[in-house]
């Protein structure tokens, strides 16, 4: 498996606390079956100024003590973009790393309690500088919670939608869950990461959420998922779409409520 989105660089975001976090954050993602994994450090100007030179040393410092400790996991590094103004430039400055060499992906995050009104504009800005929007963990997003289809629209724009396998397994609560399992149903979801911040309460584990993945979809969805999309990400590669279905009728979604409580004592 391929982790997109990971906090795993030390002292530089809200991610590990020190590089012997970091370092067992790697031997947990590898012990769960990641063989790839992207650092991508949070970009906020104001509360975290990450520079894409400070992110480039810092992974080049864990890959090296990765191999002496010879942990078999490949590590990647980006940034995890707040959403915002001038991004376009920025990235054409290079003041913002992509998740591809290549920058036509951007791990974009929106703000927690709503879907602005001016997402669609950024996203096509975006566009037209050829760059494609990835939106991190939008399942946690209260606006998306309240109306789903906010996120259609979004996808419709051209971006893509990555979330949390904690969300899926329930460590964020059941309306979360919920949020997740209604959009992964309505062919929303292109990737699944892990948005790992430590090597305990929020660790670097992909392999649960797969697992109900490949309970609850179709043949070949946890692969795509979890592997074949992420693995174009980070080549910088173009990602073939299934179309959006639509979401099931409001007196259905007991359905999704139920599975969404499976594993609530998975926080515990």
């Amino acid at each position: 498996m391929i982790d997109i989105h990971s906090h795993i660089l030390p002292g530089i975001d809200d991610g590990a606390a020190d590089i012997e976090v970091a370092l067992n954050m790697l031997r947990v993602a590898a012990a769960d079956g990641i063989r790839e994994i992207v650092a991508t450090p949070h970009y906020l100007p104001g509360v975290y100024d990450t520079s894409p030179e400070s992110v480039r040393r810092k992974t080049e410092e864990i890959r090296k003590l990765a191999e002496e400790r010879e942990i078999p996991i490949r590590i990647h590094c980006a940034q995890e973009v707040h959403a915002g103004a001038g991004l376009l430039r920025k990235i054409d400055e290079n003041e913002i790393l992509t998740l591809d060499p290549a920058r036509r992906y951007l791990l974009l995050e929106m703000p927690a309690a709503e879907v602005p009104r001016w997402m669609e504009q950024l996203l096509f800005e975006l566009e037209v500088g050829e760059i494609v929007a990835i939106l991190a963990h939008p399942e946690r997003n209260h606006g998306v919670i309240e109306e789903p289809e906010r996120l259609r629209s979004l996808v419709e724009k051209g971006c893509l939608v990555q979330i949390t396998a904690a969300s899926l397994t329930g460590w964020y609560g059941p309306r979360v869950r919920e949020t997740a399992l209604t959009i992964l149903h309505a062919n929303l979801v292109h990737a699944v990461a892990s948005d790992a911040h430590n090597d305990t309460s929020r660790a670097p584990l992909l392999s649960a959420a797969r697992a109900l993945v490949e309970e609850l979809m179709p043949a070949g969805t946890a692969a795509r998922l979890f592997d074949v999309v992420p693995a174009a990400l980070v080549a910088g590669k173009p990602v073939a779409c299934s179309p959006p279905r639509p979401f099931p009728p409001k007196r259905k979604r007991s359905f999704w409520s139920f599975l969404s409580g499976r594993n609530r004592a998975d926080r515990d």
